[in-house]
């Protein structure tokens, strides 16, 4: 025996003890000696591996190869510290040669699948997987694989039997058990993956993986408590593994679901902190940031987004909101039709285009409520197979059912409107049926509840089981206060669950659909021959007001009138930034040119961030306005401190052609008049029908150029101005515009005649 040789079978035999670097010493020195020794440049290379040094086995492997090519171990060896390094095309090359030596060499197979799968090459892995399995049928590690492949490629049934045979070989597989819980996820079977995780969390408490996917479980499901323990199963992956990306953006999406904006914001940073290019974290990151009005942060989250994948509707979505809310009105709706061209039954992105087409300078009409017809013709038409032939009580005078269906039973402008009337219904002529949309609850939605004969909760449950649940209610009258706004369920009323339908309040056009019947709204707001072509709803009159304002309870008192003490006239708009679009901007300006020294004032959520302010003033100064005569400002940090601002202001400017409502109200309510331009449609005459009611049509203009003539001959009469500011607020309290009881008889008198409408017509045989 050469003195190589002998030290080459001492290292061998310390290898054997587990004295890995000392057997490393030993085969350095045999090469030493005989530097053409190919087993002691495989088993050198084979001890590297065991402590982590890949790069200098491979060296050896390879020179191992080179003295002696046909060894089917050494390359798969090879290979394998290959695959280590991510270098896994030369990785294959090797598994390849050792199997066109050995081709029933299992390992090798089992191993050019797991180099193939992370090429993305699932076909050819599952190839070389099942014939591992089929080579070695108790081969644990080769059915697990398969079955993960299979999966993968969405071959569950086959995955399944892969798992389950993981599990009769080894039954204390909890990765067999997390595996099977993903297939049954796939399969939306949720009861079954939970119960799948939970049984691999029992064999492995701190499988980070198995908590990390029980919580995505338990979040979709949204039984009772789900989402609670959503987020202790998130929290506890997260404490095994910090670095774990996906569960960071899975807890931002159960914050952000649950109303927890800020703590999902900064889980979704935590993500992309891990992860920098994870395309679906920077979207709901951009979408989460727009709710909280940084449109500007959001605009670029979402523009990321679709940098690492320009074909995701959803982001497209999310940056068409962002941009929406800027005032970019015309490139938000490129983003939404490109959406929808992507996602063709993306219903909530159509939606959401609808909307933005209100807000357009100059929009037609005709082309508007084209556009709505082709909602209900997309959406709607394939949904007539599901209304069924309700059996209905046409008792002319009995107890009417009536259901009111809203996402924003909460601290939303819609509840100023809404309670009025819930609290004021006639319980005896009228049982109340509320339909919640919105997961989060608020104390504005205690107290909306109390009002409610019944309350559903229908937020997450499928449009076809809410209809269901409305038909088994035996709901009269069903009443939308959605629209097109965001987290509408038009498509239960596409349905028609209830013989009558009417649209009301949230929305401030037609919905589209054949099925929705009525729409209610007054002669100011639409009158009699102007608007009906472009509605798909016969138009329902209230005698005075479309709606009733609660005034807030804690408002503070009116202020006497600025311009006294600050020797200039203030004028102010608090409404959101898509209404303020570059022709509102132009005609503002004019008015401040036609009143010296006179400010501006702009309020809201959407102008929080330095940058969108930046943004406004450079707008205004480009039209003539210098910076130091307009006033940005975001949201206050209070209901309370948000009204007193209206103590600095001294003439309110509405929008157009989207007018502002509880804004309106707000100034109204605080003193301040508003002057307003009336438009063509609803959205641009509900400052007609609130002056009106009022009894300030002198306000009212009917053309940019009276529109700029109003302000100017208001603001110049400062003593005409205070007179208005100390009997606005006694005013609108004695109005139509705040009286509930009134406003509450005249819906329910519209009810009833609609009621009658239909008994009379199913009597006939209509």
């Amino acid at each position: 025996m050469s003195e190589a040789t002998r030290i080459f079978a001492l290292g061998n035999a310390l290898a054997a003890q587990g004295r890995i670097e000392e057997a490393i010493a030993h085969y350095r020195r045999a090469l030493g000696l005989n530097p053409g020794f190919p087993d002691a440049h495989t088993n050198l290379a084979n001890a590297l591996r065991v402590l982590g040094s890949n790069e200098q086995a491979i060296a050896h492997f390879e020179r191992a190869l080179e003295l002696k090519p046909n060894q089917a171990s050494v390359h798969n060896n090879c290979a394998n510290a290959l695959r280590v390094l991510g270098r896994q095309d030369k990785a294959i090359g090797h598994y390849e040669r050792a199997l066109a030596i050995q081709p029933d060499y299992v390992e090798a197979h089992h191993n050019l699948g797991l180099a193939l799968a992370a090429c993305g090459d699932l076909g050819r892995a599952i190839a070389h997987y099942q014939r591992a399995v089929t080579l070695a049928p108790d081969f644990v590690e080769g059915h697990y694989n398969l079955g993960n492949a299979l999966w993968a490629q969405g071959q569950n049934e086959q995955a399944i039997a892969h798992f389950e045979r993981v599990l009769v070989l080894r039954p204390s597989s909890g990765q067999a058990h997390n595996s099977l819980g993903n297939v049954r996820w796939a399969q939306r079977h949720f009861n079954e993956a939970a119960s799948h995780y939970e049984r691999a969390l029992a064999l492995m408490p701190e499988y980070a993986d198995a908590h990390n996917n029980l919580g995505l479980t338990l979040a979709t499901r949204r039984s009772e408590g789900d989402l609670d323990r959503a987020r202790v199963h998130y929290e506890r992956a997260l404490a095994l593994r910090p670095e774990f990306a996906q569960t960071y953006y899975n807890l931002g999406n159960l914050l952000s679901d649950q109303g927890n904006l800020e703590g999902a914001v900064a889980k979704f940073e935590k993500t992309l902190e891990l992860k920098p290019d994870y395309a679906d974290a920077h979207s709901n990151l951009g979408a989460a940031l727009c709710v909280l009005g940084m449109v500007g942060q959001s605009a670029i989250h979402c523009e990321r987004a679709l940098v690492l994948r320009p074909d995701d509707a959803l982001a497209h979505n999310n940056f068409a909101q962002a941009l929406w809310l800027q005032g970019s009105n015309e490139q938000a709706i490129a983003h939404y039709q490109r959406a929808m061209a992507l996602q063709p039954d993306y219903v909530e992105a159509h939606s959401n285009l609808l909307m933005a087409l209100n807000y357009l300078s100059g929009n037609d009409p005709v082309a508007v409520y084209k556009a709505h017809r082709d909602y209900a013709a997309k959406r709607e038409s394939p949904l007539a197979a599901f209304r069924p032939v309700l059996a209905v009580d046409r008792s002319p005078s009995r107890r009417l059912r009536v259901g009111y269906v809203s996402a924003d039973y909460r601290q939303h402008s819609v509840a100023f409107f809404l309670e009025p009337l819930l609290s004021n219904h006639d319980h005896d002529r009228f049982e109340i049926f509320c339909y919640s949309n919105h997961q989060q609850e608020d104390e504005v939605t205690k107290r909306l509840r109390r009002h409610a004969d019944h309350w559903r909760h229908i937020a997450r449950v499928p449009d076809d089981v809410v209809a269901e649940q409305i038909r088994t209610d035996r709901i009269d009258i069903l009443v939308d206060l959605s629209g097109h706004t965001a987290h509408n369920r038009l498509l239960v009323f596409a349905r028609r669950p209830a013989p009558i339908q009417v649209t009301w309040l949230g929305y401030p056009n037609t919905t589209g659909l054949s099925a929705m019947d009525y729409r209610i709204t007054d002669s100011f707001a639409d009158p009699v021959g102007m608007t009906e072509d472009f509605h798909s709803e016969t138009l329902i009159r209230l005698p005075e007001s479309f709606s009733c304002y609660q005034p807030p309870a804690d408002a503070p008192e009116v202020s006497r009138l600025p311009a006294f003490e600050k020797g200039y006239v203030r004028f102010g708009s608090f409404n959101n930034l898509a209404k303020i679009t570059p022709e509102v901007m132009e005609v503002w300006a004019r008015i401040l040119k036609a009143v010296p020294d006179s400010r501006l004032t702009l309020k809201n959520l959407n102008l929080r961030e330095p940058a969108i302010q930046e943004n406004v003033r450079n707008a205004f100064f480009r039209l003539g306005i210098a910076p130091d005569r307009l006033e940005v400002l975001g949201p206050d940090k209070s209901a309370t401190v948000h009204l007193e601002r209206y103590a600095s202001i001294d003439i309110g400017l509405d929008p157009f052609p989207y007018n502002g409502a509880t804004t309106t109200c707000e100034a109204l309510w605080m003193g301040v008049p508003v002057v307003v331009l009336a438009g063509r449609t609803h959205a641009g005459r509900v400052g007609v029908s609130q002056l009106s009611n009022l009894g300030y049509v002198d306000l009212v203009a009917q053309s940019v150029e009276e529109y700029v003539t109003i302000a100017s001959t208001v603001a110049a009469d400062l003593e005409r101005l205070s007179t208005l500011r100390a009997v606005l607020r006694k005013r609108v309290a004695a109005s139509p515009l705040t009286n509930a009881p009134r406003f509450a008889q005249n819906l329910e008198q519209a009810y009833l005649s609609m009621w009658k409408k239909w008994v009379t017509e199913m009597q006939s045989g209509g």
